[in-house]
């Protein structure tokens, strides 16, 4: 087993009632965490005072990072990871769980691949009580040179993710430009400079519940937050090989198509999305079928 000391950011804002199980599930780990970041973007529920009892129980080793003023969720993530001082980072959100295992799991992946920089794990759905939904992964999913794959789509890679501390750094750490999609774009611009492994067991529970921060935002402002991810993937995707980058573009243009049509309804009902869809049909005759059935599914989800 590595001796790098590791690091887990966890950050906080007005989540004390899940607060105490993502920082105990760190605590828990089967590879001891040499060093816990709590650090609170400005709650006002009493987290901050469970943050100082877990500093006072664990001197040392819990450290709180207690922030005056509301800054947004990159700004505090990148907060702990300059904290931090182990050459293994994470970062958990206060809502979510690490599995006990979930740090032996990607430090022995690490191993396995001693170019890889980063390692990451399958994920599994829990409700607001905790009660398991099932796994985000239902085949294994690319290692080593993940480029593409991050590129073209894959979300949620950082809530399970443990990267070197010095490739973090030299990424930008989160950056507030997408607050929204800031984990993304981290894990784009680390899949641009190293390998990853891969564990296929979950390693770490995503929490979905009503007031997690993606609800927080209507159709049409989602879909500017999703144009300007892909105007920054654009940024990474030259060195692909040339089948790679056209399956990234198409993947992209569908997104955006999908979000824009749900933007459309949402503002006009369901005729207002038409004239979209039918110019999109023009330029790809062969896309009909899937082009009702986008539609469809957004009607169906409204």
């Amino acid at each position: 087993m590595s001796a790098e000391r590791v690091s887990i950011v966890v950050t906080s804002f007005n989540q004390k009632a899940y607060l105490a199980e993502a920082v105990d599930s760190v605590l828990a780990q089967t590879r001891a965490v040499d060093e816990i970041v709590v650090v609170d973007d400005a709650s006002s529920d009493g987290s901050q005072e469970l943050i100082r009892g877990w500093e006072a129980r664990h001197p040392g080793r819990v450290i709180g990072v207690l922030q005056e003023l509301n800054g947004g969720i990159p700004r505090t993530r990148t907060a702990g990871l300059k904290r931090a001082t182990g050459a293994l980072v994470g970062v958990l959100d206060g809502d979510d769980r690490l599995l006990p295992g979930c740090i032996e799991a990607l430090v022995a992946a690490l191993a396995q691949d001693p170019d890889a920089g980063c390692a990451y794990s399958n994920v599994a759905f829990i409700d607001a009580a905790g009660r398991r939904l099932g796994n985000r992964d239902t085949a294994p999913q690319p290692a080593g040179d993940v480029l593409a794959h991050v590129a073209g789509g894959a979300m949620g890679l950082m809530r399970s993710l443990l990267a070197r501390r010095d490739l973090v750094t030299a990424a930008g750490f989160l950056d507030e430009a997408f607050p929204k999609y800031d984990g993304y774009v981290l894990t784009l611009r680390l899949a641009s400079r190293t390998r990853f492994a891969y564990v296929f067991e979950p390693q770490a529970e995503y929490r979905v519940h009503p007031g997690g921060d993606s609800h927080t935002f209507g159709p049409r402002a989602h879909l500017r937050y999703l144009e300007d991810v892909e105007r920054e993937v654009e940024r990474f995707v030259a060195p692909l090989p040339p089948a790679d980058l056209a399956a990234v573009r198409k993947a992209w243009r569908w997104r955006l198509l999908a979000h824009a049509v749900e933007a459309e309804i949402h503002e006009g009902g369901p005729l207002r999305p038409l004239p979209r869809l039918a110019a999109a049909a023009l330029r790809e005759p062969a896309s009909l079928p899937a082009l009702l059935r986008l539609w469809r599914a957004r009607l169906a989800s409204r």
